[in-house]
């Protein structure tokens, strides 16, 4: 049995799976608020436990960059090393790796149902293949043809500076430059950086606060899903999530082009 992993800053998700080809359905599977244990270890043993299967090795994929089989997070106080995890939990292997090498090599495996189409296009036999998701940070990575076959790759791109692409955009860097010695692209384009595009806004007085999202956010331990949910709300939708959520969108897709090239 194999214990896979998708491990982030917000959530951790686990999951079991049989050894089989092409097996697809977990055999157990959970998630877990990260920020509420003090490390992986602890996480993976409540759901061991919880789940009464033996595995024999695991595969997790983590939010951090790894190397030498070792991981320090970058939005958590976590440190990840495979050997501790296989003896730990008594496995026979533990392979880390970045969590958006993770998701490059899932890409290969998606089915037509699982894929939706933004722009129609004609695909290049063996052409490179980018890949981007925001969380709370922002991952990306690649995947080149090499021998026969594609090669994922991670990345720390979202790290790059970030390029003001219209005037707001480029006032929305000035307010960060006097918070941040460096402004990535993470700092705006992510779950952490969304608030930072509605403080940006409202500073503007691009659109009114209304009181009942202010009242949300004030006691919120996460900001974002605030300004998500009033933005995408038909009942009482509020003009200043909606903007910031556009400019979200819109700074995701120049990120995405300025990946692809």
């Amino acid at each position: 049995m194999l214990l896979v992993g998708d491990v982030g800053a917000t959530k951790t998700d686990l999951a079991i799976v049989s050894p089989e080809e092409g097996a697809r359905d977990p055999l157990a599977e959970a998630t877990f608020s990260s920020g509420q244990y003090e490390d992986l270890e602890a996480i993976v043993a409540e759901f061991l436990n919880g789940a009464a299967l033996r595995v024999d090795r695991a595969s997790i994929g983590l939010a951090a960059p790894v190397v030498d089989e070792r991981a320090k997070f970058t939005n958590l106080p976590w440190s990840v090393t495979a050997k501790h995890l296989q003896e730990a939990f008594e496995l026979s292997a533990v392979w880390l790796l970045n969590d958006l090498e993770a998701i490059a090599n899932g890409v290969l495996y998606l089915r037509d149902d699982e894929l939706y189409t933004l722009n129609e296009g004609e695909p290049e036999a063996g052409g490179t293949i980018g890949v981007i998701a925001p969380g709370t940070g922002l991952g990306e990575a690649f995947l080149t043809w090499d021998a026969g076959h594609y090669r994922a790759h991670a990345s720390e791109g979202s790290h790059a500076d970030f390029a003001p692409a219209d005037s707001f955009q480029l006032e929305l860097l000035r307010v960060m430059w006097n918070r941040f010695d460096h402004v990535s692209v993470e700092r705006i384009c992510s779950g952490l950086g969304l608030p930072n595009i509605y403080a940006a806004l409202r500073a503007e007085g691009i659109a009114q606060e209304l009181a009942w999202v202010a009242e949300q956010l004030a006691v919120a331990d996460d900001p974002t899903p605030v300004i998500v949910n009033a933005a995408l709300d038909p009942k009482r939708s509020c003009a200043l999530c909606r903007r910031t959520l556009d400019v979200f969108v819109r700074i995701l897709g120049a990120e995405t082009g300025t990946l692809a090239l």
